[in-house]
């Protein structure tokens, strides 16, 4: 995995055969966004929501193009989207945090009830879960 800066710079230069500058402040920044990009997709990709949002309210501070990805990705992840009109948007930006309030539904993310507790040993316990959802219940 490319994590940093020099092992961008490997990659390039086995690619091409030529080291590149790595002095550049503005070439080392959109890499470092291009990483975390790559990071943010691929954790949405796999409903990682939290890994998805880490990061992103300060980047959207910074660039208000950001904003929207931010919106979609607190949609994906249960917040509605009516309760983040531009100044809730704003507020969670400037505090980094979305509030405390758990979001009614999410993404990709199926609601167990605890039916049953069943203690087995003095430091072990067997959970009995059920789910609404058709698409995860056992034939």
């Amino acid at each position: 995995r490319v994590r940093s800066l020099e092992a961008s710079a490997r990659v390039v230069e086995s690619a091409t055969g030529k080291r590149p500058v790595l002095d550049d402040a503005a070439a080392e920044g959109r890499l470092a966004e291009l990483r975390t990009s790559r990071v943010r997709q691929h954790a949405s990709s796999v409903s990682k929501w939290n890994t998805a949002l880490n990061g992103l309210p300060e980047q959207a501070a910074k660039r208000p193009a950001a904003r929207t990805k931010l919106k979609n990705l607190l949609e994906a992840a249960g917040f509605t989207l009516e309760a983040y009109d531009r100044a809730r948007l704003d507020a969670v930006i400037a505090s980094n945090s979305v509030g405390a309030k758990m979001p009614p539904s999410i993404t990709n993310y199926t609601q167990w009830t605890v039916q049953e507790v069943t203690p087995v040993t003095k430091h072990s316990v067997l959970y009995r879960l059920t789910s609404s959802d058709r698409k995860r219940g056992t034939p």
